[in-house]
C-alpha cells in the first residue's frame, strides 16, 4: 500500500492510549497488559487474563470500536501525496489528543470533573485533514479505494458521518463503562452515578457536531 497523508486520524488509537494512561495512574502492571494487547510485545495471555478480570466492561467495549469497520477503513484512506513532516493537520491532532487523554485521566480518577466529551469534540474537529481528502477524492492508488471520484468522496463523507456520529456515542459509552469498572474497584466518586451520567451525556445531540464536510 503507498505511503501518504491519512485523511483521518488515529482516533481509537487515543482512545487505548488514554484507557494506558488511566491504567498507568493506577499503578501495578495495568499499562503494560494494554500496551501488550495493543502488540507492544509483551506476553498476551496474562494481559488479557488481567484485563477480563479487572475491565469487565471497559475493555470490550474498547475492542468492539476497534473492530467496526469504518475504523479500519480510517487506518486506510489516505492519499498518494509524499508524507508532509510536522503539517499543521498533524500538530493540531496531536494537541488535541493530548487533552483528551488528560481529561480523560482527571475524569475517571478524580471524580467532579469537567466533561471529557468536550475535548473529544475537539479531537474531532481537528480530526480531518481536508487537503489530504481532496487528493484523496481526485484520485487514489488503494486498492480498496472505489473508482470514482464521487465514490471516493461519498466514502469520506460517509466516514466522517461515523466519527461524529456512532463513534462518538461509543465513545461516551466507553467512558461510562470505564466509570463503572473503577468503581468496581473501590474508587469513590463525589458525584452519584446518574449525576456523573448526566455530566457525560450533555450536549450529545443532534446539533453537537457541525455536519460532515459538504453535508447540508
Amino acid at each position: 500500500m503507498a505511503k501518504g497523508n491519512h485523511v483521518f486520524n488515529d482516533f481509537d488509537g487515543c482512545i487505548a492510549s488514554a484507557f494506558a494512561d488511566v491504567l498507568a495512574k493506577m499503578g501495578g502492571e495495568g499499562g503494560a497488559h494494554l500496551r501488550a494487547l495493543n502488540g507492544s510485545g509483551g506476553p498476551v495471555a496474562p494481559a488479557r487474563t488481567f484485563m477480563d478480570s479487572k475491565f469487565t466492561r471497559s475493555y470490550p467495549s474498547l475492542l468492539v470500536i476497534r473492530s467496526n469497520p469504518r475504523i479500519a477503513e480510517i487506518h486506510w484512506v489516505q492519499d498518494d501525496a509524499v508524507v508532509a513532516a510536522n503539517d499543521e493537520n498533524s500538530g493540531a491532532f496531536g494537541e488535541a489528543a493530548a487533552a483528551f487523554r488528560s481529561a480523560v485521566v482527571d475524569w475517571a480518577m478524580g471524580g467532579d470533573r469537567d466533561n471529557p466529551m468536550a475535548a473529544w469534540r475537539q479531537l474531532v474537529n481537528a480530526g480531518v485533514d481536508h487537503a489530504a481528502m481532496e487528493r484523496f477524492v481526485a484520485g487514489s492508488s488503494q486498492s480498496l479505494a472505489p473508482r470514482s471520484a464521487e465514490g471516493r468522496r461519498t466514502l469520506c463523507l460517509e466516514i466522517e458521518k461515523f466519527i461524529r456520529g456512532a463513534l462518538t456515542k461509543d465513545t461516551a459509552k466507553w467512558l461510562i463503562e470505564l466509570r463503572l469498572d473503577l468503581q468496581l474497584q473501590n474508587y469513590d466518586y463525589a458525584k452519584s452515578e446518574s449525576g456523573w451520567k448526566a455530566t457525560l451525556g450533555k450536549g450529545l445531540g443532534p446539533g453537537w457536531f457541525a455536519p460532515a464536510s459538504g453535508a447540508g
